[in-house]
C-alpha cells in the first residue's frame, strides 16, 4: 500500500508491489471489513486508511505496476485483480498456491522471474 501510494507521488519507472493490502477507502465500506481492520489495527490506523482511495491513487500513477499475489490470499487476491484494472500500466501475477508469504520459494522466484530485467 505505502509503495503504490509512493509511486503517486515519485512517479518512478516502475514499481513492485507484492500483496497489495486491502485497507484502502474502497475496502473499508463494508462495515464487517472495517471491524476486522480497526480492530487489529486501532482506530486512528483505520482512520489513516479511510484518506487513500486506491481509485484516486491510480489515476495519478504514470509507472509501469508489476503486481504480484499469492492465489490463496483471497481479500488480497481480489485486491490485486481489481488495482490491476484501475491501473493505467501494470501487470498482475498470480502465483500458484501461495499464501500471504513472499519469501516462500514459490513467490520469490516468480518475483525474481518476472523482474530480472529491470
Amino acid at each position: 500500500m505505502i509503495a503504490l501510494i509512493s509511486a503517486a507521488k515519485v512517479n518512478p519507472k516502475a514499481a513492485v508491489i507484492c500483496s497489495l493490502s486491502p485497507c484502502f477507502k474502497e475496502n473499508l465500506v463494508d462495515v464487517s471489513m472495517a471491524q476486522v481492520v480497526g480492530g487489529y489495527l486501532g482506530k486512528r490506523r483505520l482512520e489513516d486508511f479511510r484518506k487513500y482511495s486506491l481509485n484516486d491513487v491510480a489515476a495519478r500513477i504514470h509507472s509501469k505496476i508489476f503486481l504480484f499475489t499469492g492465489s490463496k490470499e483471497r481479500e488480497v487476491l481480489s485486491q490485486g485483480r481489481y488495482a490491476n484494472s484501475v491501473l493505467k500500466d501494470s501487470e498482475l501475477t498470480v502465483i500458484d498456491n501461495a499464501l500471504h508469504d513472499f519469501f516462500s520459494p514459490d513467490y520469490l522466484t516468480s518475483v525474481k522471474r518476472r523482474i530480472s530485467w529491470l
